[in-house]
């Protein structure tokens, strides 16, 4: 079927006709008007293609009509509805192209003559002819425009599109997943909006009717370029036809229950739960009747031999089966894992009794709770300390989360993220606690966390902390940059000040600035500086988050 995807044939057709229809504005050579004539000609095949495949699919509609007629009439009603629409807007842009065909040969009252030269595009006479298309589709293409065959033609589309997905919404028709199926039909690839402003040159953008879909397809386009756009359009309706039946045809049974096996499933909200909480699964059988309960029975199963017998009469008193399914409840009193097992029972169409056995297990533990630092095992102080909290067992909203010093802020609580603040202190607990069924309050656990200072950042200039460095570069680069490393944080600090330090003519000269960058005076002297003259940058003060001034280590260069 074609799904309503277009082949990579159809692909490279519609683009060969897109290119060929832009080298028209340049020059319509005979190999230009050879290259249309094969286009079309794929463009035909490929609708006839279409027009098989789109038989085939109202074929198996009257294959399932047959079969239940009462179900599938209003689907096969609603197919041939997109089979008379798909054939009515075909034959009417077949129409428009034995129109053109009739005036630029010359053709009148000769249908006989157009039609064959219609099935072989080669016989054309006056291919290159673009005033007779032009005024057809267009009339002067300048004023007017909506009174012509393009106009009429851009209408018929719209119309069409409307229609066919209009089918979907006809009585007797149940369509699943109704959205989902109208956003994969994407308007059926029936497309007649106008170009946008990008599109066009500075000069159609001047022209308002250059503006318009109609001109967009049919001003000024060669006899055989017009007729292979209108060729292509038909491929469009037939894929649209294809991509609409096809659809019908899957909504018949889309929403039909499909058995073919009947298997015991056991579902449980968690399968770990706290000490003296309760422990709740659902036990039934996976294709069941809400007419008939089974009975659940628990004990030990054996199921040797590839019998399903009961040890015992087994225990029904801790199930509860309704519409079908069972709800196991038990109050968790130890710790460990625990299993249990039984048979489900169900009477079968004949009346006699399956039983089809289930075995499962849970975990019963003490409350716990897990705290993770995302980074290190210490809080650092001014900054975003990011921290996952989690407790098995217990959902990420009834957690409740404290410090002992600072604050701790949930940025994610439904998956367990905080960011934790500090501003001093040797040590901060995180403590965490959950609701009881009661409404109370239970500890899950604390943890401890080390509080210490940023490290210092190292300086550097023009990315050298040491070594050799050309005046040149220095000076290019002008300011010292404070680096973290080996530091996960992503952290900025600034520097505030700083010395330099060096020889000049015999003297020891020291220079001071504010900031992070050198001062003129400091440039100067670099530039006037003799090579092998050592620099030292030093007294490298800067500032962190935490607001705190600090002194960095100096930077020892020496000039080449």
């Amino acid at each position: 079927m074609a799904g309503g995807k277009e082949t990579p044939r159809q692909k490279m057709i519609g683009m060969m006709y897109l290119v060929l229809t832009a080298l028209l504005a340049l020059n319509v050579s005979k190999d230009i008007l050879d290259a249309f004539v094969r286009v079309n000609k794929g463009l035909e095949a490929t609708n006839a293609s279409f027009t098989g495949q789109n038989e085939k699919l109202y074929a198996e509609f009257e294959v399932q009509k047959a079969l239940n007629t009462e179900k599938v009439g209003p689907y096969y009603d609603a197919a041939a509805e997109a089979k008379r629409l798909t054939q009515d807007l075909y034959d009417y842009i077949h129409s428009v192209k034995k129109q053109i065909v009739e005036e630029v040969d010359q053709l009148q009252g000769q249908d006989a003559e157009i039609e064959k030269r219609l099935d072989n595009v080669s016989l054309i006479e006056k291919k290159d002819d673009y005033d007779i298309p032009t005024h057809i589709m267009l009339g002067d293409g300048s004023t007017n425009i909506d009174k012509f065959r393009a106009a009429e033609l851009k209408g018929k589309l719209i119309d069409f599109r409307t229609s066919m997905l209009g089918l979907l919404d006809r009585p007797g028709l149940s369509v699943a997943n109704k959205q989902a199926v109208l956003e994969s039909l994407d308007d059926l690839g029936i497309h007649t909006d106008d170009p946008k402003p990008e599109e066009l040159s500075e000069d159609e953008q001047k022209d308002p009717n250059a503006k318009k879909w109609e001109t967009r397809n049919f001003y000024h386009n060669v006899a055989i370029a017009s007729i292979t756009i209108l060729t292509n359009m038909q491929n469009d309706i037939r894929n649209a036809e294809s991509r609409i039946v096809n659809t019908l045809l899957g909504q018949i049974s889309a929403q039909d229950y499909k058995f073919d096996t009947l298997a015991a499933k056991v579902i449980a909200p968690t399968s770990y739960v706290l000490l003296g909480e309760e422990y709740t699964a659902d036990i039934f059988v996976a294709a069941f009747s809400t007419t008939q309960d089974p009975e659940v029975k628990l004990g030990a199963v054996d199921t040797t031999g590839g019998k399903v017998e009961l040890q015992g009469e087994g225990d029904t008193t801790g199930v509860i089966v309704e519409k079908g399914v069972g709800t196991y409840t038990k109050r968790a009193s130890s710790e460990g894992l625990k299993t249990y097992s039984g048979v489900i029972e169900v009477k079968n169409p004949s009346g006699t009794i399956s039983k089809y056995p289930f075995f499962s297990e849970y975990m019963v533990a003490k409350p716990t709770a897990v705290v993770s630092p995302d980074k290190m095992n210490v809080f650092y102080i001014g900054v975003d300390n990011p921290v996952s909290v989690s407790a098995p067992g217990v959902a990420m909203e009834d957690l409740s989360v404290s410090i002992s010093t600072g604050s701790i802020t949930a940025t994610s609580k439904s998956q367990g993220k905080y960011v934790v603040k500090v501003s001093g202190g040797g040590e901060a607990v995180v403590s965490v606690s959950t609701k009881t069924p009661e409404g109370g309050s239970k500890s899950l656990g604390k943890s401890d966390f080390r509080i210490k200072r940023v490290p210092d950042p190292v300086a550097y200039i023009a990315g050298q902390k040491d070594g050799l460095i050309n005046s040149g570069k220095l000076i290019a680069a002008g300011a010292v940059i404070p680096k973290m490393e080996n530091f996960d944080f992503d952290l900025t600090f600034r520097v505030t000040a700083f010395e330099l330090s060096m020889n000049v003519g015999g003297d020891f000269v020291t220079m001071q600035t504010t900031g992070n960058r050198l001062s003129p005076e400091m440039a100067n002297r670099i530039q006037s500086a003799k090579r092998n003259t050592k620099v030292y940058i030093e007294e490298i003060k800067a500032v962190g988050p935490d607001g705190v001034p600090r002194k960095l280590a100096p930077i020892n260069l020496k000039l080449n």
